[in-house]
């Protein structure tokens, strides 16, 4: 018996040990959510669009070298205009010309040439265009232009890290010929311009301008040697996407290149009755003001609504030019994961925040979505941080 009794002794000991040895741990993961808080959206020139993603799409083919140190200067005219006109501006370039001993589609270029040139960068437009021309040889080689078809395939490439959603796209053609996309590809004008226009949300929101140059003015009228008028194609694409169809420019000079390409920074900042927001507004928080007065919804003159599918403001009409608009809203804070409710800790500002429905924070299960109350109301661009464990 004591035989038995001791042998139980050494297998529950023997349990103990494997049990410590083996000791289970409970994992519980945590996240963190931040968001930058906006309460407004505000425009100077209520009724124009003073944000612009430029796709600069340049035929660089050998026949263009003339132009290239004129191009250079005229973009860099056109950059330092935007600058001067308060346009948010970002510009991607492309070159839209590849060259190879045998077409082949994969040879179009996809991708932007480098980082996008935006206030306070450190590339340049002017060593952009020069580095994508260092790369063509000579007359001897081949020049295939295929502007449209670069411009769509970097869109769809780089077009989410790109375009913004609040931001007019701004399409700009430069050549002295025109695109082969139809030619060599078998693709219609239609199906360009119904490519680029699936890139904003309303045609407000998308402009294109085809800058041709060529012999004898506007190259639309020759040279005969191309076998159709050179510039057709783009002018085309470029009139059918711009929403006032206003796609066209002819060029003689570098002179006139660089004037057009300064009145571009103007012209694109065309009239509009739509605001994108660059938050989601909680449901019935949204307020609008119109020259520094408060504007109802049914406003005689400037009434509006809020698109809740495009998180948009849209006036029945455009406001004066000149007035300025703010528009005002509580932002949703979603969190990406469900919380354990007992280990949320929020910060605002990098202080702590009770929970509290009247003065503090609150949270809703259903919806995932934090709310600041009382004295701890977020103001804009306040920085909430939000650590818990998931449930």
């Amino acid at each position: 018996m004591t035989k038995l009794y001791t042998s139980y002794l050494y297998l529950i000991a023997g349990l103990i040990g494997l049990a410590g040895c083996n000791d289970p741990k409970t994992f519980i993961p945590t996240n963190t959510d931040s968001f930058v808080f906006y309460e407004q959206d505000y425009y100077q020139q209520a009724s124009q669009l003073l944000q612009a993603d430029y796709l600069i799409v340049p035929d660089v083919s050998y026949s263009m070298r003339s132009s290239e140190a004129e191009l250079e200067n005229a973009l860099d005219l056109f950059v330092s205009d935007l600058a001067n006109s308060h346009i948010d501006y970002r510009i991607g370039i492309v070159r839209g010309t590849t060259q190879s001993a045998g077409f082949y589609e994969g040879a179009i270029p996809s991708t932007f040439l480098g980082s996008v040139v935006k206030p306070g960068s450190n590339s340049s437009v002017r060593s952009k265009i020069a580095n994508i021309w260092s790369s063509f040889f000579g007359p001897n080689n081949p020049n295939w232009v295929f502007i449209l078809e670069a411009a769509k395939k970097t869109l769809q490439n780089k077009g989410s890290s790109f375009l913004r959603s609040t931001a007019q796209l701004v399409l700009v053609f430069i050549s002295d010929s025109d695109d082969l996309g139809n030619q060599e590809l078998g693709r219609s004008n239609e199906h360009y311009a119904n490519a680029f226009k699936a890139f904003k949300s309303n045609p407000d929101y998308l402009s294109a301008r085809a800058f041709v140059t060529g012999i004898g003015g506007c190259s639309l009228k020759g040279p005969s040697g191309y076998g159709y008028k050179a510039g057709t194609r783009l002018s085309w694409v470029a009139n059918a996407v711009d929403s006032l169809g206003d796609g066209t420019i002819c060029l003689d000079d570098g002179e006139e290149m660089a004037v057009s390409l300064q009145d571009l920074a103007q012209d694109v900042t065309k009239k509009t009755k739509r605001f994108k927001l660059q938050a989601q507004p909680v449901p019935g928080s949204v307020s609008v003001s119109v020259g520094g007065s408060n504007t109802p919804q049914d406003h005689a003159n400037y009434g509006w609504n809020y698109n809740e599918s495009k998180n948009e403001i849209v006036f029945d009409q455009a406001i004066p030019s000149g007035s300025s608009l703010q528009i005002t809203y509580d932002m949703v804070m979603k969190l990406s994961r469900q919380p354990r409710l007992e280990s949320m800790v929020v910060l605002l500002n990098g202080n702590d925040v009770p929970q509290s429905n009247s003065n503090g924070w609150n949270y809703n299960s259903g919806t995932k979505e934090l709310r600041l109350t009382g004295s701890y109301s977020a103001s804009h661009s306040d920085k909430i941080v939000v650590n818990y464990e998931v449930q």
